[in-house]
């Protein structure tokens, strides 16, 4: 899953995953809102971009400053609607064989066509001891 990013927070305990995303543009990570309703200040976050263990990224894996985000302006916490967050990068990654843009289906694919999907990410819930939530999960779901 090169395509998908880790949403960090540091804060005086260390830097925890808050949420994931998917690079959809070199510059550019589509995310959920939610991830940073109430944050308050998002200085000290970053995205870390080809890593699949959190608790070791390994050299392939980038980090990138996030410089601006831009929540939906109709995002609703209370309703969950409008969930949907671009987080645009201090600077652009280059794709590798551990970096690249996140699939999507071809235009002319009607949802209903879809059957399955593929989901990806990493649990995020800080907690003290190295989990399997350090390690990107994926899961087959039935639309």
């Amino acid at each position: 899953w090169p395509g998908i990013v880790s949403v960090q927070a540091t804060l005086e305990n260390g830097t925890w995953h808050m949420c994931s995303g998917a690079l959809i543009h070199p510059q550019w990570v589509l995310t959920v809102a939610q991830c940073f309703f109430g944050a308050g200040d998002t200085s000290t976050w970053d995205v870390l971009i080809g890593a699949t263990d959190l608790s070791r990224p390994g050299p392939e894996a980038e980090q990138r400053h996030i410089e601006r985000v831009l929540r939906h302006h109709d995002y609703d916490a209370d309703l969950e609607s409008n969930n949907i967050a671009l987080l645009e990068l201090d600077r652009p990654v280059e794709c590798s064989d551990y970096i690249q843009l996140g699939c999507v289906p071809d235009s002319s694919l009607a949802v209903p066509e879809l059957k399955t999907c593929y989901i990806a990410g990493w649990r995020a819930a800080p907690d003290s001891d190295p989990s399997p939530g350090a390690v990107l999960q994926e899961a087959k779901v039935r639309l």
